[in-house]
């Protein structure tokens, strides 16, 4: 090698490279590993060199020691899992490995190059709550519109209440001093109760107050209703596994987002009975939230004429579909297939940052489902969400 020409040896290749690259038996035993490997894990080369790979990787799901899958990938094919990783002293972390075969003089290898995802993790997380936080605040002055109506006729009722009581407040005196006065008075005090009654308009303040209770207290009901989906919807916790009824996570969502859409649509649901689904369930009412946002600018933006969102689920083979369909102005096929990129928008600023579709794209692969569109250029669109009845658990060599 000539003075100062690079140095192409393999070994200063492996360890210039930042990711985790581990060279594995078909057993899952390790014959070397670079440089990152080493700081990666926690653990020098020497140490590691012969020891299976199920001393550094554990499954997320129950931390089981994770090994090399029997049917590795075939040459030039390459098999990706996301696992955690085991440091040295011991806490755990996200990783992303990716598995490729290689036949080198007759013999097979196994190339892992492995990625931590702690960066990524806590990118996505803040992300995804930037972005519900950002739609919270958008809404926020819909639902006070949407709390205030029913406030207002519970306040008008409650007066009406307190002039019907301050008036039979009057009635009830005059009838108890009818009762104590002497009987030469009782004449002259029934003639003016008979005026004071026909005053007041007794029959309707009778008639009226039930009818004033009730809605009042449908009212109430109502702020109830607007709270409890508010805060079924705005849960934070997205960590939180649960399993949930769908088909009232739409319903939460769509009385958190009426505000957007009940100016521009009208709305029709179609709700089969569905099995409860294992969820993250914080992620998917924002996945509902984004589609629902959607369809109603969409609608918006074709001109005056009043729309329709319809929102149908169905139970399938495989788990259940929810469909979100409206009538608006159709995804241009010129940019159809952008529209999950993170920050692609054909917005105006200040109406959408883009984030949106890419989030729900990121949320329903993590859920092991699908997103789909099919949509028609001045016809409208349809978002198909299809989610398995169980969260995926991540692959594990040792099944």
């Amino acid at each position: 090698m000539e003075p100062g020409s690079p140095d192409l040896r393999p070994r200063a290749i492996l360890d210039a490279i930042p990711d985790a690259i581990v060279i594995l038996t078909p057993e899952g035993n390790i014959q070397g590993l670079n440089r990152a490997a080493e700081s990666f894990f926690g653990h020098p080369i020497e140490e590691l060199a012969g020891q299976e790979i199920s001393r550094l990787l554990v499954s997320p799901a129950d931390g089981r020691p994770w090994s090399l899958p029997a049917d590795l990938p075939a040459p030039g094919e390459c098999l990706g899992v996301e696992l955690e990783g085991l440091h040295g002293d011991g806490s755990r972390f996200p990783v992303e490995l990716r598995l490729k075969r290689l036949e080198v003089a007759g013999q097979t290898l196994v190339i892992a190059v492995l990625r931590d995802l702690t960066e990524r993790r806590q990118l996505e997380t803040q992300l995804q709550q930037a972005q519900k936080l950002e739609a919270i605040g958008q809404l926020a002055a819909g639902i006070a519109h949407e709390i205030n109506t029913p406030i207002q006729y519970v306040g008008d009722n409650l007066r009406a209440l307190k002039e019907y009581f301050d008036d039979l407040k009057r009635l009830t005196e005059e009838l108890q001093a009818c009762l104590e006065a002497p009987a030469e008075e009782v004449g002259p005090r029934r003639e003016a109760i008979r005026e004071l009654a026909a005053e007041l308009d007794l029959d309707f303040v009778m008639e009226d107050i039930p009818a004033a209770i009730e809605q009042g207290l449908e009212g109430i009901g109502r702020v109830a209703e607007i709270v409890r989906a508010m805060k079924d919807f705005s849960h934070m916790d997205s960590a939180r596994i649960s399993t949930i009824d769908l088909n009232r996570a739409l319903e939460n969502t769509l009385l958190v987002a009426r505000n957007e859409y009940k100016y521009v649509a009208d709305v029709e649901t179609d709700f089969a009975e569905l099995p409860a689904v294992e969820c993250h369930a914080s992620e998917l009412n924002q996945v509902f939230l984004n589609l629902l946002v959607n369809a109603a600018h969409a609608i918006a933006d074709k001109g005056p004429e009043r729309g329709r969102i319809t929102l149908r689920t169905r139970p399938v083979a495989d788990g259940v579909e929810i469909r979100i369909s409206d009538t608006g102005t159709g995804i241009p096929a010129s940019i159809l297939d952008r529209i999950f990129d993170p920050f692609f928008t054909t917005k105006e600023v200040g109406r959408g940052t883009g984030q949106g579709l890419a989030i729900a794209y990121q949320v329903i692969r993590k859920h092991g489902g699908r997103i789909e569109v099919e949509t028609e250029e001045g016809k409208g669109t349809t978002f198909v969400i299809r989610l398995p009845l169980k969260l995926p658990q991540p692959e594990n060599g040792d099944g």
